[in-house]
């Protein structure tokens, strides 16, 4: 799911006063396409936006979207293909061999889309946090689809006087989870996870090479914005690419932009002298990949000519960038170095899933 995608569509139909499905993944079992915290969203007329499955579910989903919908009461809906002649039975031919257990609650705009009108605002603010969603309950004083989100400072909004959804955020921020707990007596199931933001993306130097890269982070829902120092150069690539696209010169990079709002980088202006700069600046940042074009030769020589500042790159940059696939023309590569700053955001090794 690209959140920037899921933000957009929800921007869209909030815009229309439609009222919406929230289908959120809240447990996997076994092989599956995707893992839980993965979210769409459902209009009316069965439109979405956002994939749970390869295609294979969501249509099922849109029809338990309209019983939703109509009931404005939240339920849960879960496809078990571990059997395969199950698989087969049920006409759905997925072959994933998994489990998937799937939330869906209304979002109504008279109670403001709540609780996704409170994720997109960390969402699209690139800030830390996590939600907890009371999926199943026997309490009538804390029903189903109570919520709660938090960013990382400690703000919350929802049911802030059920400490349980409190402590639930607090320990969903780096992954997903269900909790059962008893409450007054009755049984809980809760739902926490961290709540998914856009990364953002930093890449120096503004070259043809630039292109492909800058456009394949936008359709991946990145944040992409572009800096380098050559006037001919930017004024070109505005033309060419939706990314914001910034002139800036090499020792002014850091005074130009807030670099720790970045999750990655890649250093990839072709100018020995320029990259220097660049990584000067980026080794004071927070930003957790920094890749750097050219081939590792290059990246000793930087490196030695950047003296102790080296020492603060260590672990987080990468170089000769990119992942090992072949990659031989501007359009593989960038499609290399997409992939590695994936993995790496996402803490994945990036090698064969086989």
């Amino acid at each position: 799911m690209a959140v920037q995608h899921l933000l957009a569509a929800f921007e869209g139909w909030r815009a229309q006063g439609k009222p919406l499905v929230l289908a959120t993944i809240v447990e996997t079992l076994g092989s599956t396409y995707s893992k839980a915290g993965t979210q769409m969203l459902i209009e009316p007329g069965g439109d979405f936006e956002g994939l749970v499955s390869g295609g294979c579910l969501e249509g099922d989903l849109v029809e338990h979207a309209r019983g939703v919908l109509e009931s404005r009461q939240p339920k849960q809906v879960t496809y078990d293909m571990r059997d395969e002649e199950a698989d087969q039975v049920w006409g759905l031919g997925l072959g994933c061999n998994g489990a998937v257990r799937i939330f869906l609650q209304p979002l109504d705009p008279a109670t403001g889309y709540e609780p996704f009108m409170s994720m997109t605002g960390l969402m699209a603010g690139a800030r830390r946090g996590a939600y907890a969603l009371v999926i199943a309950s026997a309490s009538a004083a804390v029903p189903a689809a109570a919520w709660m989100v938090a960013d990382s400072a400690g703000t919350m909004s929802g049911s802030e006087a059920n400490a349980f959804l409190r402590e639930a955020c607090a320990a969903a921020a780096t992954a997903a989870s269900v909790y059962k707990i008893r409450h007054d007596g009755a049984e809980l199931e809760i739902f926490a996870a961290p709540v998914p933001v856009i990364p953002k993306v930093l890449l120096l130097g503004a070259g043809p090479d630039v292109i492909p890269l800058a456009r394949m982070g936008e359709m991946l829902g990145w944040r992409v914005t572009v800096a380098d120092h050559r006037p001919a150069y930017v004024e070109r690539l505005r033309q060419m690419v939706a990314a914001d696209v910034r002139e800036t010169a090499a020792d002014r990079l850091a005074d130009t932009l807030d670099l720790d709002v970045f999750d990655a980088c890649v250093v990839m202006s072709h100018h020995y002298l320029t990259d220097l700069e660049y990584l000067r600046s980026l080794a004071q940042s927070r930003i957790a990949y920094i890749g750097m074009l050219g081939p590792e030769k290059r990246r000793t020589r930087l490196f030695d000519d950047l003296g102790a500042a080296q020492q603060l790159l260590q672990g987080r940059a990468y170089g000769p960038v990119g992942l090992d696939i072949g990659a031989d023309d501007a359009d593989s590569i960038a499609l290399s170095i997409a992939a590695q700053i994936q993995a790496v955001l996402k803490g994945a090794a990036g090698g064969h899933l086989c």
